[in-house]
C-alpha cells in the first residue's frame, strides 16, 4: 500500500479547496444513485461549498463525508456530523490510499477504512473508538 502525505494544514471556517496530488482512481460516489447524490450533495454544499461527495456513508454515531476537488478529482477533506447533536468537524485529509482516509484535529485522528468498513477515531488517553461504516452505494 503505498501512502500519499499531505501536509497538514490549518483549517479556517469551511475553507474546502486544497488541492492534492495523487495517483488516480475513480471515486466510489461515481456509483451514487441520482437521488442519493442530490441528497448528498445538498448536505455537503452547507459544510463543504464548491466539493463534491467522494465517500457518503455513516457509522450508528455520525455521517460520514469525504468532500473532493471538484477540478483535481481528489479527496480533500473528511467531514463528520453527530447524529445525536448535529455538530461537525471539518478536518483537512492528511493522507489518503485506495481505500482509507486519513485526517487529524491536534491529538485526535480519524481513520475511515473503505475495506474493513469501518470508522476509528482516536482519542488521547483512552482506547480508539471504532465504529461500523456503512457506505450509501446502491
Amino acid at each position: 500500500m503505498t501512502l500519499k502525505k499531505i501536509p497538514l494544514v490549518v483549517l479556517v471556517s469551511t475553507l474546502c479547496s486544497l488541492p492534492i496530488a495523487a495517483a488516480g482512481f475513480m471515486p466510489p460516489s461515481a456509483v451514487l444513485s441520482t437521488a442519493q447524490s442530490a441528497i448528498a450533495q445538498a448536505f455537503l454544499d452547507e459544510r463543504c461549498p464548491d466539493q463534491y461527495v467522494y465517500v457518503l456513508g455513516e457509522t450508528p454515531n455520525f455521517r460520514v463525508v469525504i468532500c473532493g476537488d471538484r477540478t483535481t478529482g481528489f479527496p480533500t477533506h473528511y467531514l463528520g456530523v453527530s447524529k445525536q447533536n448535529g455538530s461537525s468537524i471539518l478536518l483537512p485529509l492528511s493522507a489518503y490510499t485506495n481505500d482509507r482516509f486519513f485526517a487529524r484535529n491536534g491529538a485526535y485522528t480519524y481513520t475511515l477504512d473503505l475495506s474493513r468498513q469501518t470508522l476509528r477515531i482516536g482519542i488521547p488517553g483512552i482506547p480508539p473508538q471504532v465504529e461500523p461504516f456503512t457506505p450509501e452505494i446502491p
